[in-house]
């Protein structure tokens, strides 16, 4: 109905004024009809935008979700497969947990930014490209080699977990250190640009990925336990909540 409406304005829109052109008297029954067409068109048009909207909105997109906070312990080797150290790691959990788990749902090349505040900071003390922990080890690599592409996640809507590297502390240290692929190429993974000195910092991380309509944020809270001990991650809901913490 509609679409026969469109035809028939497109007909006799230029037929009336063609008529006006002309000086002849315009019928107002021409006029009337030439109106209500384009009403119909108008509203033809809105109903056409509405439902792209509502397709939109309701089409299958990634729900990404930062999991609980843990630290562990890890050993480190030398290059005779002897472990010569432990170090302490604070890690995050994300997973892809869709409403629908349809393939559109996929969140794609995901990165991490993290960034460190000291307590009180409103600017961040620095920010760094965060590691996935299931990619490849760097120092596997040569030197000379790219790691841009161990920046990146895939993430299926399927609820797989990948973990996320976030600090690094070893128990005879009284500081310990943000953590990512570029410690990796750093003799003990201690990248001194990266120190962080203090018992107590807050870590925002942001999610950025291909299929997102907008980036994932969540604040932590990062203690550090002194020398002799571990460090403690605790996930935040809100500036002001602890929900679940790990530490060592």
């Amino acid at each position: 109905m509609l679409r026969v409406g469109g035809w028939l304005g497109a007909v006799a829109l230029p037929a009336w004024l063609v008529t006006w052109v002309k000086g002849l008297p315009a019928s107002p029954w021409l006029l009337a009809f030439v109106v209500i067409i384009l009403l119909l068109l108008i509203g033809n048009a809105a109903v056409q935008l509405d439902t792209q909207i509502e397709a939109y909105e309701k089409r299958p997109k990634p729900t990404l979700v930062l999991d609980r906070p843990f630290v562990d312990q890890r050993d480190l080797y030398n290059a005779l497969g002897i472990v010569e150290a432990r170090p302490y790691f604070a890690h995050v959990l994300v997973r892809n947990d869709p409403e629908l788990r349809k393939a559109e749902a996929a969140a794609n090349h995901v990165i991490a930014r993290i960034s460190f505040f000291g307590a009180g900071d409103c600017d961040p003390l620095f920010t760094i490209d965060g590691r996935w922990g299931d990619t490849e080890q760097p120092a596997t690599r040569s030197p000379f080699a790219p790691i841009s592409d161990l920046r990146r996640m895939d993430f299926p809507p399927n609820g797989e977990t990948h973990e996320l590297n976030v600090a690094i502390k070893y128990r005879e240290d009284e500081e310990c250190y943000a953590f990512n692929n570029e410690s990796c190429r750093i003799p003990g993974w201690r990248n001194r640009d990266w120190e962080l000195q203090g018992q107590e910092f807050r870590v925002r991380v942001t999610l950025q990925g291909e299929g997102m309509d907008k980036d994932e944020v969540r604040w932590f809270v990062l203690r550090n336990m002194g020398k002799g001990s571990g460090i403690e991650l605790v996930y935040l809901a809100s500036q002001g909540e602890e929900l679940a913490s790990d530490s060592y």
